[in-house]
């Protein structure tokens, strides 16, 4: 199957800016031609999502490994780290997980909660059923007590471990940030501080244990000064991305999210860190609640919103409005990931299995959630399960 004129966004390649044709076979490449007629749109590498959640298997209910990776497929992921926000503590469920994951048509990589109730996780057991990386459950406080124990334990296991920065002691309405536009409508709101503490006692009890740690989703201009101080490794988030807290004036459950939304100047502190180089990492932070979940009033409806599979779409369509060039936007959406978490960059090379995606103009324009979008990613045609 012939595919093309694409234009190759991908400063890692040899083609990078370069149009070309290419040729497909049952998910690998079977050739590549360079031409000089005009692209129909971009081959980018496929992206690389750094916290995806379900809360499968241990609620029935929810979006199960197989659903979400299909999901991610169709956003234009090809890699995914897949948690759950109730946390993945015994060894069975992640071995579990591990053999529908084998089927997936993406690289699904799962966080094990490395903290279970009131004590440390059995680590060892769970990394040998074949856990790939740590993290905690979304909603429980950050164990301090324990926490230098835990970290030091998981250095010596390796893998990265991922922390929500986020300091519960000071949190007001779940969902909702401390900001004046929303304190004029009687909102109690959680202050930056809960992001900013947080990153300063996380940093302390790295310098003490050293290991992989990445902190996020940052979501405020604060939290990324004292990242950025503490040189810490942080990502944020399609969420905090996409949307600010001015989402909240509806009283619409679907924007409650943890950690809240925030102001539009935080949304734009975000966006200049990532065309200045200074924070490529992000995550889908992708949760699809079911239904029932969220028809509730605001203080009764979970935390969670599902960004899959249009959030990519919306992100790349942002990308000129917020200053970033194409290229910018590529090396945070799958390059610098793969290399910060020593993940294979993919390639262009004949007779290799296709890691990239296409990217592609749309006809015209429509509007999603107040955001003009502007493009469409898709997969290439026939791609083979990448976890065999």
């Amino acid at each position: 199957m012939a595919l093309g004129p694409y234009q190759v966004i991908d400063p890692t390649s040899p083609w990078h800016e370069k149009v070309i044709y290419l040729e497909v076979e049952e998910g690998l490449l079977r050739g590549v031609e360079p031409v000089s007629e005009r692209p129909r749109g971009y081959v980018i590498p496929g992206g690389v999502d750094l916290l995806a959640w379900t809360r499968w298997p241990d609620d029935p209910r929810a979006e199960t490994l197989t659903a979400l990776s299909a999901r991610l497929q169709q956003a234009g992921y090809t890699e995914a780290l897949v948690a759950s926000p109730i946390g993945w503590s015994d060894p069975d469920v992640i071995a579990t997980l591990l053999a529908e994951a084998q089927s997936a048509p993406i690289s699904l990589h799962l966080l094990a909660s490395f903290w279970a109730g009131d004590h440390i996780a059995p680590l060892e057991t769970l990394r040998a059923a074949g856990a790939w990386g740590w993290t905690l459950p979304l909603l429980a406080p950050i164990p301090w007590k324990g926490l230098l124990e835990a970290l030091s334990y998981l250095r010596y296991l390796g893998g990265p471990v991922f922390i929500v920065p986020f300091w519960e002691a000071i949190a007001e309405e779940d969902g909702v940030p401390q900001i004046p536009l929303l304190a004029l409508s009687g909102w109690r709101g959680t202050p930056p501080m809960a992001e900013t503490l947080a990153i300063r006692l996380l940093a302390e009890s790295h310098r003490q244990t050293a290991g992989t740690l990445l902190i996020g989703p940052l979501t405020t201009r604060q939290g990324l000064k004292a990242a950025r101080e503490e040189s810490l490794t942080a990502f944020t988030a399609l969420p905090y991305l996409l949307f600010s807290a001015e989402q909240l004036l509806s009283y619409d459950p679907t924007w409650k999210v943890h950690p809240p939304l925030q102001e539009p100047a935080d949304q734009k502190a975000l966006w200049t860190a990532i065309r200045k180089g200074e924070l490529l990492l992000m995550a889908s932070y992708h949760e699809r609640l079911p239904p029932e979940e969220k028809d509730h009033p605001w203080a009764d409806a979970a935390p969670g919103i599902a960004t899959l599979p249009e959030g990519p779409a919306l992100f790349f369509s942002l990308v000129e409005q917020w200053g970033l060039s194409l290229t910018q936007a590529v090396v945070a959406w799958g390059i610098f990931p793969r290399q910060r978490l020593g993940l294979p960059l993919p390639e262009l090379k004949v007779g290799t299995p296709l890691r990239h995606v296409l990217l592609e103009p749309l006809p015209s324009t429509h509007s999603q959630h107040a955001v003009a979008v502007r493009y469409a990613l898709r997969p290439l045609p026939a791609t083979p399960s990448q976890n065999t």
